[in-house]
């Protein structure tokens, strides 16, 4: 069964991998970066922004990324999941997988852009359904452009997703626990 998941999941990732069309490597190219490392205090210091009520909201995030990568690292060593072939074309000159040295799955980056929108999200009282739907649509473009850069497959993207939406729930609220004894 594993076996036939993971041909599934390969068959439908080679046809974004495949995708050769300059338009929509224009589109994702931010989303591509946007969880590069270099770019992390750029990250806290929006969360912050968003967050100005209250330090506990950077420093949670700040954990929970720390959690992430370790998380991310630890799953890469244990599932040996090798990257899709790096694929040279005109219209993706740019090559994020000579940056990438580890295993495939879980996709950190996915991981990262599901714990980012959750603490964006958390400061607010009452969510709509158009907040919840741009929150799934900026995950959603950072997995695919993680897909169409030949970076993971769709599952390492989707995992990766999940488990940083489920260490951001842990995550804070571990950080809030702290947080609470601390002050007493």
């Amino acid at each position: 069964m594993i076996n036939y998941l993971d041909k599934l999941d390969k068959k439908y990732s080679c046809a974004l991998h495949t995708l050769d069309f300059p338009p929509i490597t224009i589109i994702l190219y931010p989303f591509a970066l946007f969880f590069n490392y270099k770019l992390f205090i750029i990250h806290i210091a929006l969360i912050a922004f968003i967050c100005k009520e209250s330090i506990i909201f950077p420093l949670a995030y700040t954990l929970t990324v720390i959690v992430s990568v370790a998380t991310t690292l630890f799953l890469k060593q244990i599932l040996k999941r090798p990257r899709p072939i790096p694929y040279h074309s005109k219209s993706k000159p740019m090559t994020f997988r000579l940056m990438e040295g580890n295993n495939s799955m879980p996709s950190g980056d996915s991981m990262q852009s599901a714990v980012f929108v959750y603490y964006i999200l958390l400061p607010i009282v009452s969510i709509s359904v158009f907040e919840i739907g741009v929150a799934l649509m900026f995950v959603t473009l950072v997995g695919l452009a993680r897909v169409y850069y030949r970076c993971h497959y769709l599952a390492d993207v989707f995992v990766g997703a999940i488990l940083g939406y489920l260490n951001g729930v842990v995550t804070h609220k571990i950080t809030e626990i702290i947080f609470f004894y601390i002050s007493l």
